[in-house]
Parts: C-alpha cells; structure tokens; sequence
C-alpha cells in the first residue's frame, strides 16, 4: 500500500518543522537520503513524547521499547540545504502489539511534497525481547490519535 499524500481529516495530526542544514545534503546539494530516515526518526520520537509516553523516560519505565519493523518511503521531490520541511504523522492503525504511523514531509506552497512514508514500530519486553500487547492504559493513550479520537489535551 503506498502511503498517502493526504493527511486525513477525522483525526488528531501531530505536526514538526526541521530545517534541512548543510550537513544533510550530498554533494548534489539536495538530502542525503538516509538524512529523511535521521528525520523520520526524530519527528516519530517527538510525537511519542507529544503522547506522553517518551522513549527515553516513560516507555523504559514500564520495561518497553518500540522498534521499527517496517518502512515505506516514497521520495517526490528533493529538498536543499535551507528548505523548511513540515512533517505531519498520523496514526493509520493501532494493533495488539503494534502501531502503524503515516508521514508526510513537505515544504510551503502547492505540490510541494517531498516524501511520504509508512512506519510500524512494535511494541517490545525489553526483559524478553518479544513482542506484547500494548498495557492498558498505553493503548488509550495511543488511542486518541485514532480516526475520529478528539484530540488530547
């Protein structure tokens, strides 16, 4: 399935400006393309914070972590040193273990669309390294970023 280019309207978006700086791009002066997966990355570990469940703070609390188990990245545009990239995420689904969130990174003006992607990160016993049901509360929080969820706070 490839990722949309539209964020959808019925649910909470968590959005996330970066800049894109000189250490980002290759020698064709556009992004390094393993820069977009460096991005992808922090906007996904702010939203976690925006969630209150912070990876470095309350998920290890609770003896969990989440890692990818899979990537979509469409790239549709390039972007330059000096671009500012809006990232906008939104949760596609919510599993029993796991959560599949959608991204799209783009710049001002019409069709400026630069790269769309498909994450699903699992949720893990860091004691067992298996996967586990999300805790109880943890899929409530989770849960307000759903398809018509009011958004928190």
């Amino acid at each position: 399935m490839v990722p949309s280019l539209t964020p959808p309207s019925n649910q909470p978006l968590f959005e996330a400006r970066r800049q894109v700086r000189f250490g980002d791009c290759d020698p064709a002066g556009i992004v390094y393309y393993p820069r977009y997966m460096d991005l992808i990355n922090s906007v996904i570990e702010d939203w976690w914070a925006q969630a209150g469940l912070s990876w470095h703070a309350e998920l290890p609390r609770r003896g969990l972590f989440t890692p990818l188990s899979h990537l979509e990245t469409q790239f549709l545009r390039p972007s330059r040193m000096g671009d500012t990239l809006t990232a906008t995420l939104w949760v596609e689904s919510l599993q029993r273990s796991s959560i599949r969130l959608q991204l799209l990174l783009s710049a001002p003006g019409p069709h400026q669309e630069r790269l769309v992607a498909r994450v699903r990160q699992v949720c893990v016993d860091r004691d067992t390294q298996a996967p586990c049901a999300w805790p109880r509360d943890v899929r409530a929080q989770l849960s307000t970023w759903l398809p018509g969820a009011q958004p928190a706070g």
